[in-house]
């Protein structure tokens, strides 16, 4: 005989008696589950379910004692322990069922409560979070989140050239800008001379202490320390604008708008995480023809012409400008004249 030959007829052989023996102990622990149940309520099975259980076992027992019964005892053995498992479970799940309505019912209420307390919580946490960690955040246009007052890089061009008038005037707007709109944190002030571009149109510069991740209104030390940042932040300021009031005018015979807007740019590269403002104090008349040398970029700037020069084409000097610096990248442009103040955009 070979080998697989030899297994198969031991298997053929043993299976009958496995399959009672794991029938038996499905049969006892069901019957033990129903006995423990009824003992608990003070409940007996009735007289006709235990006869029919008796009998079910009875003959499901009687089938498939022998070890060469084969597949049909197998298949018997099977079918009358399913009877019996069948009755067993009517009987069990039948006392059950009011208990099953009761259990149910109770832990659906306890989970309603408890899910009406970690909704309490969970709003009162939000509610903490978004007053204490972010006072100052709003929800923008775009969907993201962003400071109600974003800090910004500021650069002032200031003409020293002879045809403009304004030069005290522009000097005073400056300081107005500076101290007023406090969200100029990082400053550039340069001259428009006839070769803008050049380092020594350079006035000054300054980079402010940024208080804006102090933001917790119950801690005394960020209330401490934004304190302390604030008065170094106003000292930084009048010592940039007195170096622009002693700032000596170069006084230039042309006037190079197109370098200054390069230096502009220059100065804007490495300010991604700022609000961009380019503040121009001029007449807006470019005489050093050196547009063809310069490749100004401004993209997401916004440019205020401030004591804008009135002349009699104006007009056709603040389209020309406007349509050119939009062309550049320039978000907005805006004029204003001497007698109008200056409309910073705050977001």
């Amino acid at each position: 005989m070979k080998r697989h030959s030899l297994y198969l007829y031991i298997y053929i052989i043993a299976m009958p008696w496995v399959w009672r023996r794991l029938f038996e102990g499905l049969i006892f622990q069901l019957r033990g589950n129903l006995n423990a149940k009824q003992h608990k309520n003070k409940r007996r099975p009735t007289m006709t379910s235990m006869m029919k259980t008796q009998e079910t076992t009875t003959s499901s027992y009687s089938i498939g004692i022998g070890m060469g019964d084969g597949f049909y005892s197998i298949l018997t053995t099977a079918h009358n322990a399913g009877i019996e498992i069948k009755n067993i479970m009517k009987i069990f799940l039948k006392e059950k069922d009011v208990d099953r309505q009761n259990n149910i019912t109770e832990k659906t209420n306890r989970l309603m409560t408890k899910l009406s307390v970690i909704t309490s919580r969970v709003l009162i946490t939000m509610y903490i979070i978004s007053f204490v960690l972010m006072p100052n955040v709003v929800l923008a246009e775009d969907g993201r989140f962003r400071n109600k007052e974003e800090f910004s890089h500021c650069v002032f061009l200031l003409d020293g050239s002879k045809s403009y008038n304004y030069l005290d005037k522009a000097r005073q707007s400056i300081k107005s800008i500076v101290h007023n709109y406090k969200n100029c944190v990082k400053i550039n002030v340069r001259w428009i001379s006839e070769d803008s571009y050049l380092d020594n149109n350079i006035i000054t510069s300054a980079l402010l202490h940024d208080t804006s991740m102090l933001r917790n209104p119950f801690s005394l030390v960020e209330k401490r320390k934004k304190k302390i940042m604030e008065a170094t932040n106003d000292e930084t300021r009048k010592e940039l604008m007195a170096k622009v009031r002693s700032a000596k005018s170069p006084e230039s015979s042309y006037t190079d708008i197109y370098g200054a807007l390069m230096a502009s740019s220059a100065r804007f590269v490495g300010s991604s995480d700022f609000r961009k403002n380019l503040f121009i104090f001029s007449d807006m008349v470019d005489n050093a023809d050196k547009k063809i040398y310069r490749k100004p970029r401004l993209d997401g700037v916004n440019v205020y012409v401030v004591d804008f020069q009135s002349m009699a084409d104006s007009e056709d000097i603040k389209k020309y400008w406007s349509e050119f610096l939009k062309s550049i990248g320039a978000i907005s442009v805006e004029f204003s004249y001497i007698d109008e103040s200056v409309n910073i955009k705050k977001r």
